[in-house]
């Protein structure tokens, strides 16, 4: 009986040793994967936002580059039917399409850029005193805070207030209602 008892108990260790392997030879199949580590998706992210920058910058030399055609055929149409010049509105013109031009170079570069390093540059430079984004942001920022683009959608909002109080007055709680309140004797 002490056979039997030794032979099953060997057949036991093969069999085990025999599993053992087979899940050895298993495992070995996912472990040569290579890993994906958090820099590598770092840098993947970082390629794929280079890309979708210079996509952009590159559609935004477009558009102004459109628009620098626009106005200097706008100027063009103007002189030719005879108008006198505008003088400070002409020149005005004049200085936007130049810095639009300037703009359109920038823009260019920073789309053509071939490293990571020239693409940053490109925007430090954008962002330097004296760079040309600057009179292009000052005339947005003007457009943005004229009476023209303001006074509608605050008109509005003034002459909404009463109705809004009347009907949700009752529902904001004290500090709420008294913002509320001072904005609408502001807007007076």
């Amino acid at each position: 009986m002490a056979d039997k008892e030794e032979g099953s108990s060997k057949k036991n260790v093969q069999d085990a040793e025999g599993l053992s392997e087979l899940l050895d030879d298993a495992l070995k199949g996912f472990t040569d994967r290579p890993r994906t580590t958090d820099d590598e998706l770092d840098e993947i992210m970082a390629e794929q936002d280079q890309a979708a920058a210079q996509k952009a910058a590159g559609e935004f030399q477009t558009m102004l580059q459109q628009m620098v055609k626009v106005q200097e055929e706008a100027l063009r149409q103007a002189e030719s039917s005879g108008q006198p010049p505008a003088g400070e509105s002409d020149k005005e013109t004049k200085e936007m399409i130049e810095a639009m031009k300037a703009l359109m170079e920038s823009s260019g570069k920073i789309a053509n850029a071939s490293s990571q390093d020239d693409f940053l540059a490109g925007l430090d430079m954008l962002k330097a005193p004296g760079s040309p984004m600057e009179p292009f942001m000052a005339m947005i920022l003007q457009t943005l805070a004229s009476k023209a683009v303001m006074y509608p959608p605050l008109k509005e909002i003034h002459d909404n207030y009463p109705a809004y109080f009347k009907e949700h007055g009752a529902s904001l709680d004290n500090d709420t209602r008294q913002r509320y309140e001072k904005q609408y004797e502001v807007s007076s």
